[in-house]
This record gives structure tokens, sequence and C-alpha cells, in this order.
């Protein structure tokens, strides 16, 4: 506003504007009946703003006014007296007995609340929101679906809207991307305000999405003249009897995601079956056969990955020991690796700074501790990557790259990858890029969106998600690299 010269009243019409752009392109003129629900907020505003395009184009429109508050903002009242002096109507709400019978063929439009709640609502909001979620009607909110916060999960007995489609502004929240919140939104959808980039300048944000555009302002173009040598020398270490598969996913990725050259450090037992599936990788073992007891490293590597596969006989934890006091290089640590380190926190500070550590859920807890919702998760994890100097992945839906001062939020993946071995690829890509001479946060992120990316092509040709596997991500990493070869 402040540098368009643009008032707060011209800035919710473009708001409203885009949000009808959207919605006529997604449903028929007349089809449905469309139930418009405002709060008296900056939100109710937009609402009656896109009650208003609607109707002047063939909609048939109901409009609610949800009387939560005796004190409208000036901007909602401008667009209701839009609505009201055009002649239509506006059904006012004060308690359940006004509620409208919606069936569920019907469009609803939430714009009872937006970013700013803080507070729950009154319980006859909730019985409304419960009243609405039960109609099975398609369901689309505004900003974000009324009754969830942007800063805390709501409370058991709190309802929330239950949205299909959410049409926010100009960028996404983090409440889309958690698992105890993200089950509200729905579809998210971004709607332009026309900003431009110095509008944004100084905003102080710490929470940024992985895309295509991003992640492409990452990747290293490969010069003409260069040399195995030039993408850097990846060593991973781990397996044990029984678990030598994580090894040989986790080097195989390591290649395709671009070292120049991989070696592996292995039990006795993994010796066989690396040098007859993977023609491409170098071996060394430990003189014991079945786990790790000592780490010999005879060359310098440019990055190590550790822990995949490696369980926690105590001679291996030992073995761990020996090698981070004697370590130099780069590290990638996983798996078994940072279940030894939960229980030995006084060796993470023998971690070369910026080290990344790829926990699952539970290894995570153990690492950090158990908390309470996802926002104290993210809290205490931040917290512990800024005290040890870490680079953390909070795996999930939408993995979370956590450094000591941001949070990166991945957007690709889907349901298929959580399957066995899924893990290990991505510390085999990680591990690829840090070697080719990646930053630990460039690494993490670049190996995150093309994990996910080469998960969501396996599907998208040829997989269902129920019977993807962790080797078909390997096998259209290839094809998540060449989205950015244009």
């Amino acid at each position: 506003m402040r540098n368009q010269n643009i008032s707060s009243v011209e800035l919710m019409g473009r708001a409203a504007n885009a949000c009808f752009q959207w919605l006529i392109n997604h449903f028929n003129e007349g089809s449905r009946s469309i139930y418009i629900f405002c709060g008296v907020g900056n939100n109710g505003g937009d609402g009656m703003a896109i009650a208003k395009l609607l109707k002047e184009n063939g909609f048939e429109i109901k409009v609610f006014e949800v009387l939560f508050s005796n004190q409208p903002s000036p901007d909602f009242l401008f667009y209701r007296d839009e609505w009201t002096l055009s002649g239509e109507k506006v059904y006012s709400m004060l308690s359940e007995a006004d509620f409208p019978k919606v069936s569920s063929s019907s469009v609803v439009i939430d714009a009872v609340f937006g970013y700013g709640l803080n507070r729950p609502p009154e319980k006859w909001i909730q019985h409304l929101f419960s009243h609405l979620n039960e109609s099975k009607a398609k369901i689309i909110s505004i900003d974000v679906p009324s009754g969830l916060y942007l800063h805390k999960i709501p409370a058991t007995d709190e309802v929330v809207i239950h949205a299909n489609h959410t049409l926010t502004f100009e960028f996404p929240k983090l409440v889309f991307f958690l698992p105890q919140t993200s089950t509200f939104v729905g579809d998210w959808h971004l709607m332009s305000l026309q900003s431009n980039p110095e509008d944004l300048e100084g905003i102080d944000c710490q929470q940024f999405l992985m895309d295509e555009k991003t992640i492409a302002a990452l990747l290293k173009p490969r010069a003409q003249f260069s040399h195995k040598g030039t993408f850097g020398h990846a060593l991973l270490v781990g397996g044990s009897y029984g678990k030598m598969g994580a090894m040989l996913l986790s080097a195989k990725a390591c290649l395709r995601g671009g070292a120049g050259l991989v070696s592996v450090f292995v039990p006795g037992c993994g010796y066989l079956p690396f040098q007859s599936a993977l023609h491409e990788i170098m071996v060394m073992t430990d003189e014991a056969d079945n786990q790790l007891e000592d780490i010999k490293m005879l060359e310098k590597f440019t990055a190590i990955g550790i822990g995949m596969g490696m369980g926690q006989h105590p001679k291996t934890i030992r073995a761990l020991h020996r090698f981070l006091l004697n370590n130099k290089s780069m590290l990638l640590l996983d798996a078994d690796a940072i279940n030894i380190l939960a229980e030995k926190q006084a060796w993470l500070s023998l971690l070369p700074a910026q080290s990344i550590l790829t926990p699952h859920p539970k290894e995570l807890e153990r690492l950090i501790g158990a908390w309470k919702d996802d926002f104290e998760k993210i809290e205490k994890t931040r917290a512990f990557a800024r005290r040890y100097q870490l680079v953390i992945l909070v795996k999930g839906a939408h993995t979370l790259v956590v450094t000591s001062d941001e949070i990166w939020i991945n957007s690709t993946g889907n349901p298929g990858m959580a399957t066995a071995g899924s893990g290990d690829v991505l510390s085999g890509i990680i591990t690829g890029l840090l070697a080719q001479g990646y930053t630990s946060a460039d690494a993490a992120k670049l190996g995150v969106y093309l994990h996910g990316l080469a998960g969501d092509l396996a599907v998208s040709d040829f997989q269902s998600e129920a019977s993807l596997i962790a080797s078909d991500i390997i096998e259209n990493l290839g094809r998540a690299f060449r989205v950015f070869a244009k």
C-alpha cells in the first residue's frame, strides 16, 4: 500500500478480483448455489467484494454475515455497503438459529476469519463450522481456513473449517505444510496482489518454500572440460549383516546425484554384494565381517555419509567415536549414527560445523526430546541446529531443512515415498551433492527437492503410490535433473 500508493480498500479489491478469477475458472455459471459466510473483519470484506463480482457475472449468491463482533472493520463496511446498495440482501447470523441449510451440491466460500485469529471462536461459531463441514459442500476458504491459527495448533475440542481449497495471498503459510494443520487446508492456491519485488524488501522472514525456481537458482552447470575429480569423491560408511541393502541404495543414489567418484566402507560381508551389484563403486572393507569395528580411511574424501544400515553393536559405537575424533571431511549422518549420537550427545561437539543430520521422526525425538506439537518440534529443532551449528532435516510429507537461521519447506514428494529405503536414497543424494562442493544447506535443499521430484515422476508415469519402492526414486533421478535442463 505504501510503495504503490494505494488504499486498503483498493488492496482488498485486488484480493477479491484474484479470487473471483480463480472461482469462475473452476465453477460453471449458475451450476451451483454459492453461500458466502463473511466475518466482520477484513477477511469478511474480501468475501463481500467476491460476492459482488460473482453476482455481476451471473452466479446465484447468498451472503451471510457472522456477527462475532460489534466493531466491524472499515473495509468490511465499505464492501458490505456496496453489496447492499446494489439491492442485495445480507443474512445476519447471531446464533445457531440463523444457520442455513446447506446441501452437498452447494459451494461454500469461507471468509469468516483470516490470519489474525488468536483465540478460540465462540461456541456457536464453532458449531457453524461443524455445520458447514458436515454438509459435505465444497468449501473454499479465503486466505486461511477459519478457526485455524498461524502460530499454534487448535485445541482438540476446537472446530476448524475443513476446506477443499484455500485461496491465499502472495505466499503460503507455514501451517499449510505441518502434519497437524495441513489437513484443514485442502489444495492451496496463490492469489496475486500485484506486488513488486521492492514491496517485499525488508520483510523479516525465516521460512521459505523450495520450488522449481529456487532450486534452479542453486544448481551449478557442468563445465565442458570437467572430469570425474571435478565433482568430488564421496565416501559412504555403514552396513551390517542383513542390512547391506541400505548402503547399496545410498551408494547408487550418490552416483545418480552427480558425485564424480563414490567409495564405500562396509563390513566384510558387504564386499561381494557391492562388487557384483554396483560396478561403478570402489569398495573398502572392515576386518570384521558382520559389523563395523574399525573405520579406516586411507585417503581424503570430499564428503562422507555415515550411518545407513550400520547397527549399534558396541564395537560399532566405539568405531564411530574414533571416526568422529579423526574426521575432517564434510559430513552427513543418518540412521544409527544419529541414534548413537542421541545416546552420546557429548560427541556432537566432534561434528564439523554445518554437518547434516537426516533423522526420521523417531530418530529426531531421540535426539532433541519429545514435543507437544509441530510448532514446538520446529522450535526445538532450530535450537538444536543453532547450538551445534548443524543442518537438520525434519522428514515428512513436506520435509523441512532447518539451519541455524532459516527453515526451508519442500514442495515435492508423495505418500508413496513412505517406503523402506527411501531415506537411504535421500542420504546418498545429499552426500553426492556435498561431494560436488555445494554448501551443506544447499546440498540438503537440492537433495530433498530432487528426491521428492523423482518420486513424483515415478508415480506420474507407471507406478502407483502403493507400489513405489526406493529403487524407483533412484531410477527417476535423471529425469528430475532434466526438469532443470532448459
